[in-house]
């Protein structure tokens, strides 16, 4: 095929984010809280202290759009500006994944990014997270109840108290939790194009933010050049079964990459095998270990929850048959190490915005315990329930009471040029979901990717971006140096 360009896989969950280096993290979190800051009484927030051509503040909207003389609340965003001062190119609004994923905090990823060489790169924290008037968060108290040494029918009632707290606050705080779903987003996105005055925006969406910018490009497509849809994240029956279902045919690939791969087949003979063994073996004898400086009990359910997030990682193929090594014979210390995303992963998003989104948009209230453990049943490559996802899905029943029709869910067809990567190996947004994106879009170019992970990054694929963005109707002669698969 030509040259080959290595392409480095970063990950999410609907969530961006690799699994994560705590140190970089900390690093990322300090930078936003010290020192240099550019018009901080406006926009409250801080700068990162390596870059000072940053311009950021805050856009008014309403908490629901179809209430305009209602609640209030604030957007808050960050602009960097392009390295070429004199550029006239549309700038990139960056569509965070999640839902519920801050973006902020996360804002020195894009300051060296090469699309900034010709385009300003617009960064915001959406509705209800980070600094833009987020939601009462029970990512702490979720935290705790998996850490616990509890059963799955434990950890679930645990969760439908948790989650009473928290929207007890929110109604004390006048949210409507319902109001913090992907139209009121769009609408905000589009508030955000307003008040900054581009003629032209392109959008680059990430996992749940590719979401969020096919619902921009239907409400306003006056406004949008182009778009970006990196691990497309479409409208499914609930957010349960497409996890589950996904992670079950994730693991089957990499099962039978190992199984046809002479090293991996000599370094894990019985991968099948011991995993259900490892797994099964918690059941009745726990594993202890430390995240985020507390004990944390590895039950069943949490294997397979931190199972699923090796699976995100650009190294899958090796990391999750690393992990399950660990897991039989029970090394901690790799174990431990594997795991500091879970700290990352609290950090970084907003549950209640997680679940208002999703509640709304990808929920079936007719889903029982009966249906779920049924739907288990017949997925093989799952000894044991998936842990965080199925209790706040059985808890979320009471989060509120809005959800999308199917009909709701359809969008009319767009001819706003895309540009779609997704990768075989995606355990979150698997190849077909590249499909389904695409049959709603007249001029989409679709590209799967021979790799492993949620995302995808690194400079070959950032040049094939900047090709499409410089001339979106056009042949992209770079993509030929992409490990395609379609």
């Amino acid at each position: 095929m030509g040259k080959f360009c290595k392409v480095v896989c970063f990950s999410s969950d609907n969530i961006i984010f690799k699994p994560i280096d705590m140190k970089l993290f900390h690093t990322i979190v300090l930078s936003l809280s010290i020192t240099n800051v550019i018009a901080q009484a406006d926009c409250g927030f801080f700068r990162p202290v390596s870059e000072r051509n940053i311009f950021c503040g805050y856009v008014e909207v309403p908490q629901d759009h179809k209430n305009p003389k209602g609640k209030k609340i604030r957007i808050a965003y960050a602009i960097l500006k392009a390295k070429n001062v004199n550029t006239k190119e549309s700038p990139v609004i960056l569509l965070n994944g999640g839902p519920g994923g801050q973006a902020l905090i996360g804002i020195e990823r894009w300051i060296n990014n090469p699309i900034r060489n010709e385009r300003d790169l617009i960064v915001f924290d959406q509705r209800g997270i980070g600094s833009s008037s987020a939601l009462p968060n029970p990512d702490m108290g979720i935290f705790k109840i998996l850490a616990g040494n509890h059963s799955i029918q434990d950890e679930c009632r645990l969760m439908f108290d948790t989650l009473a707290m928290y929207k007890r606050k929110s109604i004390a705080q006048q949210i409507e939790l319902d109001c913090y779903i992907t139209e009121q987003n769009a609408a905000d996105v589009n508030a955000l194009m307003e008040k900054l005055g581009y003629i032209k925006y392109v959008l680059y969406g990430e996992s749940y933010g590719t979401r969020l910018a096919r619902v921009v490009m239907e409400r306003f497509p006056s406004r949008i050049n182009c778009v970006i849809a990196d691990a497309p994240a479409i409208l499914e029956d609930d957010f349960l079964s497409l996890r589950i279902k996904n992670f079950n045919d994730v693991m089957e690939k990499i099962f039978v990459y190992c199984e046809n791969d002479a090293a991996s087949k000599a370094n894990y003979p019985n991968l099948r095998n011991d995993y259900v063994v490892a797994v099964r073996a918690l059941e009745n004898n726990p594993l202890k270990l430390r995240i985020g400086g507390q004990p944390f009990f590895v039950n069943p359910q949490d294997a397979l929850f931190m199972l699923r997030y090796q699976s995100y990682a650009g190294n899958s193929k090796t990391a999750v048959p690393a992990f399950i090594a660990a897991l039989k014979v029970r090394d901690t210390v790799k174990l431990n190490a594997s795991q500091q995303f879970l700290i990352g992963f609290v950090n970084s998003m907003n549950l209640a915005m997680f679940l208002s989104t999703e509640r709304n948009e990808e929920y079936d209230a007719n889903r029982d315990s009966s249906s779920i453990d049924s739907l288990y049943a017949t997925l093989p490559n799952l000894p044991a329930q998936l842990g965080f996802f199925t209790s706040l899905y059985k808890a979320g029943v009471k989060w509120h009471s809005k959800t999308l029709t199917n009909a709701e869910k359809k969008l009319r067809k767009s001819s706003i040029p895309t540009l779609i990567f997704v990768n075989k190996f995606d355990p979150v947004t698997p190849p077909k979901n590249g499909d389904i994106f695409k049959e709603s879009l007249t001029h989409a170019k679709l590209y799967i990717l021979d790799l492993e992970g949620h995302g995808v990054s690194g400079d070959c694929v950032t040049q094939v971006m900047i090709d499409f963005m410089n001339n979106p109707k056009t042949e992209l002669g770079n993509a030929n140096y992409l490990p395609t698969l379609k």
